[in-house]
This record gives C-alpha cells, sequence and structure tokens, in this order.
C-alpha cells in the first residue's frame, strides 16, 4: 500500500507540472472525449514506450510539437494539448484546456466510456481522482491519476499514467 501512495504522489507531481506548463490558455477548446481520445492514443496505446508516445504525439492526428523539457520530462504542445512525458517513472500526461462548464464528473464519464473502468478513488483533493489498472501483456499496475482545475484562469484537465 504505501508503494501505492508514493505512486500515485508522483502521479499528483506530474499532474502539477504539467498543469503549469499548460497554464497559458489554449487557442483550442478540447472536450472530454478529445482529451481522453488523445490520452488512450498516446500514452495508454503506447505504455512504457517513450519514442512510441512521442511518435504518435508528432503525427497529423495529434501535431504535437516538442518544447524545452524541464524537471526530467520532455514536453509538447500544440493548440489544444500538451503532453510531458518522464522515462524515470514510465509517466505520460496529457492536458487540455476544457471549456469551463465541464466538471470532473463529465471527464470521469469519458475515460469510464472508453475504458470501462470502474469508479475511481479520490486524491484527497476535491479536483483530483485516480484508478489502478492491470495492464497486459506484462500484468504490471499502474496508476491512472485525474485532475480538473480552474485555479489558473482556464479549466485545465491532465490525465497520467504512471507504472507503480
Amino acid at each position: 500500500m504505501h508503494r501505492i501512495s508514493i505512486s500515485i504522489l508522483a502521479a499528483c507531481a506530474v499532474l502539477a507540472s504539467v498543469g503549469q506548463a499548460t497554464a497559458a490558455k489554449s487557442a483550442s477548446i478540447a472536450t472530454p472525449n478529445q482529451l481522453m481520445s488523445a490520452f488512450k492514443e498516446i500514452c495508454l496505446e503506447n505504455l512504457s514506450d517513450e519514442q512510441g508516445q512521442i511518435s504518435t504525439a508528432e503525427n497529423a492526428a495529434w501535431g504535437l510539437k516538442e518544447r524545452s523539457p524541464a524537471d526530467g520530462q520532455r514536453r509538447f504542445r500544440s493548440d489544444r494539448f500538451a503532453l510531458g512525458t518522464r522515462p524515470s517513472d514510465e509517466s505520460c500526461a496529457v492536458t487540455a484546456e476544457l471549456d469551463s462548464a465541464t466538471k470532473l464528473k463529465d471527464v470521469e464519464s469519458a475515460f469510464t466510456k472508453v475504458l470501462g473502468s470502474g469508479e475511481p478513488q479520490s486524491l484527497g483533493q476535491p479536483d483530483s481522482v485516480y484508478w489502478l489498472i492491470e495492464t497486459q501483456p506484462d500484468n504490471r499496475r499502474r496508476s491512472i491519476a485525474l485532475k480538473v482545475s480552474n485555479k489558473t484562469g482556464a479549466n485545465l484537465a491532465t490525465f497520467v499514467v504512471a507504472k507503480l
């Protein structure tokens, strides 16, 4: 249990750092489904494969371009999404600005629809939750954290996956 808590705290740190990098207003507002699609295709379909994540992020569908790295993280940006990858904990995070009326439950619902997952657990903050998943074919446990917050003046949502 202690190891899970540390990994989830690490995911929170990634949430915070990617969210700060995205604090500037986006040129384009994303929907929860668009955010979930980007997270699934870039991060979840390329687990433990940073080069695969980057290649997917840079393709024409997502159009992310590399920015200056920070905090041991490679960072990418498009007019709609920000991406951060960190090989040390195999984390991958996608952030987008959502419509100001979009709430945490709306994004949770998009996640559940795509992955068929159960109810998330609270991260002890009203704007953050997490799920524990087991990945195939390696049967490794990973945490997926979600934060939706408008503290920066923009309603930002970040999904991050990291190994436990």
